[in-house]
């Protein structure tokens, strides 16, 4: 055996040197100074794996850290995009420095060195993890947390992060799809295989936050057609509407709050009483304290009941949403009206109070309801009949 050289490229013999375990980790530029690193990865793509990187990098920026974004996605990258930068990346003879977006984080990708963002990269995938491995050897990063943003999928580029990158952790994305989370298992036991430590999982797009209180919406159906509302119910009341875009999307619609008519203070809490409507088509009085104040009165018409002459006459609605005006001391008084009372009294008989008839046509009469007396007033003349 000839005198060994150290160099197994040249040497044809099989000594302990060779079969011993070579390690494939690339060690950084040597201007770099990385803290941890962390990789993003999930198994199928459009599960946002570039938002969540992004939001990570963004999140650990304001805490005070800094930030870098590796962009290992060769054939799709958009984190140039999602940061705004459209610069290219600059170098030197010995290093190549990633490009800076406005806030301060430091990001490298392949459109960052192309003439043409929107040129497409047609390489091989030796070529593509060559490219990657390139971002960690031949570029300075001064990060404390340098995120890698992973391709879908458990190919060239992963393994060869996997293997040249000494990961602290990856973070999985998945959304709730079965067939997703089916195609993420493959990367995460990829991950187990080789020794890369999962230190997260998120469930992206799994439901729409409630704008609020920030809980999940729920999607229910009502009489007019599927809604959202809040699963904080009856702490959070929000509710919402579909609407379908130009693109066939679904979108929500938030409901506008239209401005309530204050009518007084709550003698309860102090706090405003506002005119609401219930469900059924009936107008009420109701603190704007709820729910720490639960207080409600019905809505009075100003007309004293006539026939116990103690109760007021108040709005009321039927299951069917009819309105009808009825004494607010029901039971005790039963006596109610289809027709809206007034107040009074009538100019020819000795009503104490008149109704309010409403035409097909839109038109507002006010007349008397005792029978044969014919008081009408409001006809379209304005005169008194």
């Amino acid at each position: 055996m000839s005198e060994c050289t150290h160099n197994c490229s040249t040497c044809g013999e099989s000594c302990s040197e060779r079969t011993a375990p070579q390690s494939l980790r690339k060690a950084p530029h040597p201007e770099s100074h990385i803290g941890k690193v962390f990789g993003v990865v999930s198994g199928k793509g459009g599960v946002g794996k570039s938002m969540v990187t992004s939001q990570l990098a963004v999140t650990m920026h304001r805490r005070g850290f800094k930030v870098g974004v590796m962009d290992a996605d060769i054939t799709g990258p958009s984190i140039p995009q999602a940061f705004g930068v459209h610069d290219k990346a600059v170098g030197t003879q010995t290093a190549l420095y990633p490009c800076v977006s406005h806030s301060g984080i430091e990001i490298m990708s392949i459109n960052l060195l192309l003439e043409d963002e929107t040129d497409p990269v047609i390489w091989r995938g030796p070529v593509i993890g060559g490219v990657v491995q390139q971002f960690w050897t031949d570029v300075a990063w001064d990060v404390d947390y340098l995120f890698v943003d992973m391709p879908p999928g458990t190919g060239d580029v992963p393994l060869s992060v996997f293997q040249s990158i000494a990961l602290d952790g990856i973070i999985v994305v998945t959304s709730p799809q079965e067939l997703v989370s089916m195609v993420v298992e493959k990367a995460v036991k990829m991950a187990e295989k080789m020794d890369v430590p999962i230190v997260g999982v998120v469930e992206n797009m799994s439901y729409v936050a409630c704008p609020d209180c920030g809980k999940p919406l729920m999607i229910k159906f009502g009489k007019a057609g599927p809604f959202l509302a809040c699963s904080g119910y009856p702490d959070c009341r929000f509710t919402s509407n579909f609407q379908r875009t130009e693109d066939g999307r679904l979108e929500i619609v938030a409901p506008q709050k239209p401005e309530l008519e204050k009518v007084g203070e709550c003698p309860r809490c102090g706090k405003d009483l506002v005119i609401k409507h219930a469900r059924t088509g009936s107008r009420f009085i109701a603190c704007t304290g709820y729910p720490d104040c639960n207080y409600t009165a019905p809505m009075a018409t100003g007309v004293m009941c006539p026939r116990c002459g103690e109760g007021r006459m108040v709005e009321k609605s039927t299951k069917r949403g009819k309105l009808f005006y009825s004494c607010d001391r029901y039971p005790q008084c039963d006596f109610a009206l289809w027709d809206k009372p007034v107040p009074g009294p009538c100019p020819r008989c000795d009503s104490s109070y008149l109704v309010e008839k409403r035409g097909r046509d839109g038109s507002v009469k006010i007349m008397c309801p005792t029978k044969g007396c014919g008081y009408v007033k409001g006809g379209d003349d304005g005169q008194d009949a």
